[in-house]
């Protein structure tokens, strides 16, 4: 600060104009306005990554728990609500092939995030596009792993809600493998 002759404080013109500060804030809208949908789409398809990798891990949880417990594990899916569950085979002796929820928190149906959706199923040599009978019930579709580490082979495919970039999660029969690969095979066509 400088005095003046006078002796009183003489007041600097450093500073900003009230239409210096009004173009900054309209220069930093525009590029917010330029960015926002580019960072969406990324948002998007980390969400889609997420979901493959939370679904591939569960299977391979499933195929651990077969060989350590002895028994068969499904990973059953709800293709339409995309939705995926752990069960685990009741009684292989007296209700073989009836598969019931684990207990705790992997027994309980979780949720691809919002943007991630199950595409194409495939289990053994079938098909699947959705999982509900006609009448709207869940037909209980899923992947089978065995005690002696097998599982069904099967390839199941998760995208975007727009069908854009997708993963592809296999798992190999013999071993009970399973794999992760990015693209499906609508990309390779």
């Amino acid at each position: 600060m400088t005095i003046s002759q006078a002796g009183h404080p003489r007041r600097s013109n450093a500073g900003f104009t009230l239409l210096e500060l009004v173009i900054v804030v309209i220069l930093v809208a525009i590029v917010m306005a330029l960015a926002v949908p580019r960072l969406s789409g990324t948002l998007g398809s980390t969400g889609i990554t997420a979901g493959t990798r939370q679904v591939a891990s569960m299977l391979r949880y499933a195929r651990g728990r077969a060989v350590m417990d002895r028994l068969r594990y499904r990973v059953d899916l709800d293709l339409d609500a995309g939705e995926y569950w752990l069960t685990c085979e009741e009684d292989p002796i007296k209700k073989r092939g009836a598969f019931k929820p684990v207990g705790g928190n992997l027994g309980r149906r979780r949720s691809l995030p919002g943007s991630a959706t199950f595409g194409e199923f495939h289990n053994g040599a079938k098909e699947l596009r959705s999982s509900r009978d006609e009448d709207g019930s869940i037909r209980g579709d899923g992947i089978v792993f065995y005690p002696d580490g097998r599982g069904d082979p099967a390839r199941l495919v998760v995208q975007g809600r727009e069908g854009r970039r997708g993963y592809t999660i296999e798992v190999l029969p013999a071993l009970g493998r399973v794999t992760l690969r990015e693209g499906t095979e609508d990309d390779e066509r």
